[in-house]
């Protein structure tokens, strides 16, 4: 484990309230920290909220009605709603999102070996990670577009007419 993780992790175990050797690191209020917190209430509670607060998704709240169960009363709830940076609505949004940010933080950003990568995230193949979990950096695209046109336009170099 590195150094940075184990630090975080140490200073969630002097925040929580679950902080015996046998409890769970993420536990769950509910039950008492006697269980984890399942992913989808990691998701809601820390990482939507996260992603916002860090400008990645942006939130909007919705008024929904709501039919009470056999002859119970109606009502509105507020549901919160995620849109990305273009503005298009999140329907999916969890901890698989960063494996695929993992791979592309590692590749483009960081230039590190493709099998480094694969290995990371455990997969079996580095082509299969490349192809499936690896995107492209826009300012990594622009930069090899740069790189090609000064090769073109480079002083002492003839254009093609």
């Amino acid at each position: 484990m590195s150094d940075v993780l184990a630090a975080y992790l140490m200073a969630w175990r002097r925040e929580t309230k679950y902080a015996k050797e046998a409890d769970w690191v993420f536990a769950s209020d509910k039950n008492k920290g006697t269980s984890p917190r399942v992913g989808n209430m990691l998701v809601r509670s820390y990482l939507y909220p996260a992603a916002v607060k860090s400008g990645v998704l942006k939130e909007a709240t919705l008024r929904v009605k709501k039919q009470g169960k056999e002859g119970g009363q109606d009502g509105e709830i507020e549901k919160k709603i995620y849109f990305d940076k273009k503005g298009e609505r999140v329907r999916r949004f969890g901890f698989h999102q960063f494996r695929h940010s993992l791979s592309s933080f590692l590749t483009t950003k960081k230039k590190v070996d493709p099998k480094t990568a694969q290995t990371a995230l455990r997969q079996s193949n580095a082509a299969f990670t490349l192809n499936r979990y690896t995107q492209t950096d826009s300012d990594e695209l622009l930069a090899a577009q740069n790189l090609m046109l000064d090769a073109i336009f480079e002083p002492g170099t003839e254009i093609l007419q």
